[in-house]
């Protein structure tokens, strides 16, 4: 699912996230990497994503595993504390920025559950049964829509619906 990288890498680039959203907004602390001379956004994160994974190539995996278990602890109950209305991290893809916590932590649940859905997979289970988190997942990426389609001619009044069928489904208009 992700070209290039294996599970222990995508189980890297997940707790190197966890350690950005606790060093950046539980501790303040603001070193790191930065932009290069004319990186996109894009390239930033593919960037800073293969430097966590080549940096934890050295980790065994159960060493992995156990560290990935321990920070993300710690990252739920950094969520779980943070105010939702704070302002927070930027949603590119939302067109909100400063965006509120509650969007941006959102945002970050919609990359965790699709990473736990792709390691899912690859270890041979099937997509998570649980219709909780999805329905979050899907709602959120609904927020994008406007944003995306900012750009669309469209007549005055034209409303785009878009209905998920299952037990996490709904309908966005």
């Amino acid at each position: 699912a992700v070209p290039g990288w294996t599970v222990r890498d995508l189980a890297a680039h997940l707790l190197g996230d966890f350690y950005g959203r606790l060093s950046r907004d539980r501790d303040g602390h603001q070193e790191g990497p930065g932009f290069a001379a004319g990186e996109t956004l894009e390239a930033f994160i593919h960037r800073v994503n293969q430097e966590w994974v080549d940096a934890l190539s050295r980790v065994s995996p159960a060493a992995l595993t156990d560290t990935l278990e321990l920070i993300g602890g710690q990252a739920v109950r950094f969520f779980e504390a943070a105010d939702p209305g704070a302002p927070s991290l930027g949603v590119s893809w939302a067109g909100v920025d400063p965006a509120p916590m509650w969007l941006d932590s959102a945002r970050d649940l919609t990359e965790f559950w699709t990473h736990r859905q792709q390691l899912r997979h690859a270890v041979g289970q099937g997509t998570d049964p649980e219709p909780r988190f999805l329905s979050v997942v899907l709602d959120t990426f609904m927020r994008a829509l406007p944003h995306t389609l900012r750009g669309t001619e469209a007549p005055a009044g034209t409303r785009v619906r878009v209905s998920v069928a299952g037990p996490a489904g709904g309908s966005w208009t």
